[in-house]
């Protein structure tokens, strides 16, 4: 057998290598027999890399170039999925060998995030991945609603026409751009919106999703009965006014009698989490995120006040970015550059992924010793404006 190591993208012939491998590390007992889901790997193939010794696969692993809204525009990223390896090639350096090839190639075409759900957060975090805030799940009682006013016109839609699918777009849009990492819904990659309200063709969401909307704001649900209560799940949701908020929370009202709990997410900046404190509940799945290229992710930041200073950072997995970046606000956003001078600040990368996507404040990093560096330099940082972040459960890769 070779001791041949390279890595290359998937091709149609690897595939059921593949499926082997997903039958044991992901019990994935459909690949292997479901037409629709080997179409679906089919069309992933693009985005999937493996590692070989000669021609057996040992490891793979997806890179998705999603569409996300960073500091309110939208920027490309660099999702990482699906990541396994065979039983018999575990703890050999493949994972490790994937994961410096996908940011290396992410780097090189200018991506400066990427982001990944990790089966152990501990794992990731090796190679530079930080959790970062998805905002909270709860499981509410019917009748915390009804604080809340029912409004008067509310359509439900079986099927969207072009028109009402737009509409739900457009609040989307403005919904998302207020967060980091929040997806677009580009639908370059995959059917987003398919995914979003119906559920994938191979994977059909669990129970029958309906969706209703008003003019600023639309949601979509899903019952769940499980013996004696019935909850209400609330798998996607937008809004694009005050008002569209207190119809979706009102509208939810309306269930009162019939479901007994709401399960929902609520991003971290929703003044709900302070009151609804007590019905958290596990979140499904935490977030990571991480810096591919520094100077790409320390540019294109609004600033309260202008930002002029030297960030040094450390990363012990990618050699670009650990070095020293200047930072200054050009026409009232900032741009980062490669310097070779003394830094003014020193942070980690994973402090660093924390801080600029909102996760956490310049005043908590210098509490817990996570930045350090001139004062003045360090009070600098806090005039880059973030938003908080937020990828709901609906846009799960």
């Amino acid at each position: 057998m070779s001791d041949d190591f390279s890595i290359r993208k998937l091709k149609v012939e690897d595939l059921d290598a593949l499926y082997r491998i997903r039958e044991i590390a992901f019990l994935d007992n459909i690949s292997r027999t479901s037409p629709e889901a080997q179409a679906q790997h089919e069309a992933m193939l693009p985005y999937r890399y493996g590692r070989f010794r000669g021609d057996e696969l040992l490891s793979s692993a997806c890179w998705y170039p999603f569409g996300a809204y960073i500091g309110g525009e939208p920027q490309t990223i660099g999702a990482l999925a699906s990541v396994v390896s065979a039983v018999t090639a575990r703890n050999q350096g493949n994972v490790r060998a994937l994961l410096y090839h996908g940011l290396e190639m992410l780097q090189a075409d200018g991506v400066g995030w990427s982001l990944e759900y990790p089966f152990d957060t501990r794992y990731y975090h090796k190679y530079g991945w930080e959790t970062v805030s998805n905002g909270l799940f709860f499981e509410v009682p019917i009748a915390r609603f009804a604080r809340f006013n029912r409004p008067d016109e509310v359509e439900r839609f079986d099927a969207l026409d072009a028109a009402e699918m737009a509409r739900l777009k457009r609040i989307h849009k403005s919904w998302a751009s207020r967060y980091n990492f929040t997806l677009t819904r580009d639908e370059r990659v995959r059917q987003d919106w398919q995914y979003t309200l119906k559920g994938t063709p191979w994977e059909p969401a669990a129970g029958s999703p309906f969706i209703f909307a008003t003019e600023s704001a639309y949601l979509v649900v899903i019952f769940e009965d499980s013996g004696p209560s019935t909850k209400l799940s609330v798998t996607d949701y937008a809004f694009e006014s005050p008002q569209g908020r207190e119809d979706i929370f009102g509208f939810i009202n309306n269930f009162a009698g019939q479901v007994d709990s709401v399960r929902l997410q609520l991003p971290a900046d929703d003044p709900l989490i302070m009151e609804w404190s007590n019905f958290a509940v596990a979140h499904p799945h935490p977030l990571h995120a991480r810096i591919v290229d520094a100077a790409a992710a320390l540019s294109g930041w609004e600033s309260r006040a202008p930002v002029d200073l030297r960030v040094g950072i450390s990363d012990n997995f990618c050699p670009w970015n650990d070095a020293v970046f200047q930072v200054e606000t050009r026409g009232g956003k900032t741009h980062a550059t490669r310097v070779d001078a003394p830094a003014q600040v020193e942070l980690d990368v994973r402090a660093l992924a924390q801080l600029l996507s909102g996760s956490l404040t310049v005043s908590a990093a210098q509490r817990f010793g996570l930045i350090r560096g001139e004062p003045g330099a360090i009070e600098t940082i806090a005039a880059i404006n973030p938003n908080p972040a937020f990828l709901g459960i609906a846009d799960y890769f």
